[in-house]
């Protein structure tokens, strides 16, 4: 259903997730495979525009999977 660029973009955006979620937002070596950039040991931050930004990202991936499978089922759309 997604392209690769799009799988690596909700990869990336999950391993965030996982960071705060099981690190609180401490930057381990998993964490660093994704995001090289980053120093171990160091709290991961984003401003709340990122957080947004990202948050719209997925619903907007959520929407094509939604309209994907309306079509592909040929269900009826909520509105």
């Amino acid at each position: 259903m997604f392209d690769a660029t799009r799988q690596a973009e909700i990869e990336k955006i999950l391993q965030i997730r996982h960071l705060y979620t099981h690190q609180n937002g401490i930057i381990d070596e998993k964490f660093r495979k994704s995001f090289p950039a980053t120093k171990l040991n160091d709290e991961y931050q984003m401003t709340l525009d990122e957080f947004l930004d990202r948050f719209e990202y997925l619903a907007k991936a959520i929407e094509a999977v939604d309209e994907a499978a309306r079509k592909d089922f040929k269900l009826a759309a909520f509105s």
